[in-house]
């Protein structure tokens, strides 16, 4: 779910879009994805960071000082396989895993005619891998360089390019995504080891899914209704920290269905990210993206009244909300709830003008 919230000093109009999707969780070391098709994350997170001592050493295309895949090496067009147009590497049918990372490195190489120290800034992505340099280069992979899931600051052999001198490093950090197109069928699918790492320079790596991770596909399929734009409506501006702005009141429904013979026993839950963050991180309050105010939201007969100045509600931390449960027997589910959203003032900082604010909304099983 998008929000976006507008407000101003005086008189000022608030509107919120609320875009949803839905996504599949990992519980137990246990992911449960249903029939859909898209891009959806695991709850894998990666979150790697090494340092040591530079070795000299050459480049090559495949020398990815920030990379990421199954082996010890740049991930190969061989290594993937294209699922509703995204390069993953494939797990089973119609089921694919792909990094969505952001990805730096320190390194000491040869530039322009001497050995410099470069910092490389980049993604690793389900739609591709792209990188700069304070150097003033760039990569892109595949592109520039025929591998992927690998940022490399060559695109063709450099003898000499590391020395021996100073510290390499590497950090990356992200999640691991499912792709799939649809035809994935039930079962209990896994995913395997894979690492992160920086070559060249010195070998540096981590296994970033230490064991295969098992996938519970189902025919599982949920839909929400509810309105995707909030017009908050006009606000009279109050400097009074924790005071109320506007309200609006709406419905949130969600409907889940299986395959008769197919279905699996689940919890239906939602989540809730901020966006645009969290306000004086509590997690209680979406952040305005302007600063000086926040948002709540209640779920009736599932959290607590969200009012303004309390610590109760809807959690923006990303954490679970259940709303229900679906049994194996049961074919289809369906779940309504009333849905609150609350503007509230900051205090003295509260903004004047448009104000925006941005969260996102998943539906999960476990």
């Amino acid at each position: 779910m998008k929000l976006k919230t507008g407000s101003s000093v005086k008189i000022s109009m608030l509107s919120a879009a609320l875009l949803f999707t839905l996504q599949p969780h990992i519980a137990s070391g246990q992911i449960t994805i249903g029939k859909d098709k898209g891009i959806f994350p695991t709850g894998l997170l990666i979150n790697v960071s090494e340092t040591q001592p530079q070795v000299y050493s050459d480049a090559f295309a495949s020398t990815g000082v920030a990379a990421i895949g199954p082996h010890l090496r740049c991930a190969t067009q061989g290594d993937l396989k294209q699922i509703n147009g995204i390069w993953a590497l494939p797990i089973a049918q119609g089921i694919g895993l792909a990094p969505n990372v952001t990805a730096t490195a320190s390194y000491t190489g040869y530039r322009n005619g001497s050995y410099q120290h470069e910092i490389l800034t980049g993604k690793i992505t389900p739609e591709g891998s792209y990188a700069t340099t304070n150097l003033g280069y760039s990569m892109t992979s595949p592109g520039t360089i025929p591998y992927h899931w690998c940022l490399s600051p060559v695109d063709k052999t450099d003898y000499g390019f590391f020395r021996d001198a100073g510290n390499k490093s590497y950090e990356i950090r992200g999640e691991w995504m499912l792709v799939t197109d649809g035809t994935q069928k039930t079962g209990s699918p896994s995913i395997p080891i894979m690492r992160a790492m920086s070559l060249g320079g010195g070998t540096l790596y981590n296994i970033v899914i230490p064991a295969a991770i098992p996938i519970r596909v189902s025919t599982l399929e949920c839909t929400i209704n509810t309105p995707t734009t909030i017009n908050f409506g006009a606000a009279e501006q109050n400097f009074k920290k924790d005071s109320e702005l506007a309200k609006v009141n709406h419905h949130m429904g969600v409907t889940c269905t299986q395959d008769a013979g197919r279905g699996i026993d689940t919890n239906i839950n939602v989540r809730f990210k901020a966006l645009s963050g969290l306000h004086e991180g509590n997690q209680y309050r979406l952040k305005l993206e302007q600063g000086g105010g926040y948002i709540t939201g209640s779920l009736g007969g599932v959290t607590y009244d969200g009012r303004c100045g309390t610590n109760q509600g809807i959690t923006f931390d990303n954490a679970e909300i259940k709303i229900g449960e679906i049994y194996r027997s049961q074919l289809n589910k369906s779940y309504s709830h009333p849905l609150v959203w609350r503007l509230c003032s900051g205090g003295s900082d509260l903004p004047n003008g448009r104000v925006t604010a941005t969260a996102e909304m998943m539906v999960t099983y476990n």
